[in-house]
């Protein structure tokens, strides 16, 4: 599967939940964006898939392009690439959810289970051009 370059990237429309791309319902589909540094983007063209390494607990994703690509400034200053999934809202059961992450906007909170499920859910892993 891998990281497919220039994959346009995704808007989704406000939901009844706040959070952009989930449906007033809870269906349909929501589109995350996160931030990779250099080792993380050579692991995902490696697997095709979002890994956590030993040590750390969950991986966050933000429900914007732009968010992800604050956070990427912010942690891998000068190194990042913001890539791009769509997975069914469904997915989103039970994860941590936040309004506005590090101030910065809405975000995802996704540990090891969660981030299983969403492996088997995402429509692949695109670079936002």
């Amino acid at each position: 599967m891998g990281i497919l370059a220039g994959g346009e990237a995704l808007a989704g429309a406000k939901g009844s939940e706040g959070y952009s791309g989930v449906s007033a319902a809870g269906s349909g589909a929501i589109t995350l964006f996160r931030s990779v540094g250099a080792d993380e983007a050579a692991d995902i063209a490696t697997t095709g898939i979002f890994n956590n390494p030993v040590g750390i607990n969950v991986k966050n994703f933000a429900t914007s392009a732009e968010d992800a690509a604050t956070w990427g400034d912010w942690l891998n200053v000068g190194e990042s690439t913001v890539v791009t999934t769509m997975v069914p809202s469904a997915v989103l059961n039970g994860v941590q959810a936040w309004s506005r992450l590090d101030g910065i906007g809405q975000a995802f909170a996704f540990d090891a289970k969660q981030l299983a499920n969403l492996n088997r859910a995402m429509d692949g892993i695109r670079v936002v051009p």
